[in-house]
């Protein structure tokens, strides 16, 4: 099987919770176990040591003991979930799996080896594909990448990306990325999920870049209905007043003083009021909402003409069309190849 990792699957003893008849009195008891759990903590180190596996060879010390790290960790990891359950037992993680070790001169020369060895597999820094998953870490990249593209410039005349991406580095260069990478947060180590995080970074920048330059030339006139001959400007201010009114509330369901439980209950109310407001029409409606979206007010989001008119706005695409469309559909040709299988374009009419 490709992609297959061989060994034993991690089994331990768990710890199981005291049969007793629950009552309702006894239930806090319960949450509070359930409370700091320290999965998070687990897991943060868990993909330290992950990344840090990349550095070593396999069957090396140091690659054979970040293994059995990683399976006391993932116990760790069952556990701290099972809080609840267990009594909230959580297994304390040894300091020199985290914290640097000082080396000094009364140790013996198999402390000062020791010492050594664990601050060669410390986790003490991040795989950069973290600093996705949190803004604090994002930020902490960002500031980094500032400092040494700062740095660059003045010692090379060139944006730092560019001498991190150079195949063929000079001496000098490399020694600055080594330096980069010593000084860094963040392991930029050639791990799997580091790889594909890097991957994924350039590409989604590209499509971004991609669908900003389309949608500058896309004409928003396709969407207009069919018989459209403009709009007043009456209704171009009235749609203008729902559309901050919308983006206000929108902001606040998420908080305790809502005024709208859903985001679709949001829509419903909006296009309502649209109706009793503004025009009885739904086409004309529709198209006033396509103007102030793509165009007077086009810096402003334009989910809101989809969400609240999406239906007519489907209308007058299907009313100006013939009827035909091409889809993909599921085939034994590979026309169209995405993830692992083959599609092929087929007409279908839509009335």
């Amino acid at each position: 099987m490709k992609g297959k990792i061989g060994g034993l699957p991690i089994s331990y003893d768990k710890a199981s919770a005291i049969q007793t008849t629950l009552k309702n009195k006894d239930l806090w008891k319960t949450d509070i176990d359930g409370f700091n759990s320290k999965v998070g903590f687990y897991t943060n180190i868990a993909s330290t040591y992950h990344t840090l596996l990349s550095d070593f060879e396999k069957g090396s010390p140091e690659h054979v003991e970040l293994h059995s790290r990683l399976i006391k960790l993932r116990r760790a990891q069952g556990e701290a979930i099972d809080t609840a359950k267990n009594g909230g037992a959580h297994w304390p993680v040894p300091d020199n799996w985290t914290k640097w070790t000082k080396i000094t001169d009364n140790m013996t020369n198999e402390e000062k080896l020791d010492a050594e060895f664990n601050n060669s597999i410390i986790a003490e820094k991040r795989p950069v594909f973290m600093r996705f998953l949190y803004g604090h870490y994002n930020k902490k990249y960002t500031q980094e990448r500032r400092a040494f593209d700062f740095l660059s410039w003045k010692k090379f005349g060139t944006p730092f990306e560019e001498i991190y991406d150079k195949k063929d580095k000079n001496s000098e260069e490399e020694r600055f990325i080594q330096y980069f990478k010593r000084k860094s947060f963040f392991l930029h180590s050639d791990s799997t999920m580091n790889r594909v995080s890097d991957y994924m970074q350039k590409n989604v920048s590209e499509i971004k870049s991609k669908a900003y330059k389309m949608s500058k030339k896309f004409d928003y006139r396709i969407l207009l209905s069919k018989d459209f001959s403009g709009v007043s400007q009456e209704g171009l201010d009235a749609m203008i007043v729902l559309l901050r009114k919308y983006n206000r509330l929108k902001k606040r369901i998420s908080r305790t003083n809502r005024e709208y439980d859903t985001l679709q209950e949001l829509n419903t109310i909006i296009k309502k009021e649209a109706f009793e407001k503004i025009s009885s029409s739904g086409s004309e409606l529709a198209d006033t909402a396509v103007i102030v979206c793509y165009g007077v007010m086009r810096n402003l989001s334009r989910s809101f003409v989809w969400n609240v008119f999406g239906d007519e706005l489907i209308q007058n695409l299907l009313d100006k069309s013939s009827g035909d469309f091409e889809i993909p559909v599921p085939s034994l040709h590979q026309e169209i190849r995405y993830l692992y299988s083959n599609y092929e374009m087929k007409k279908v009419r839509i009335v």
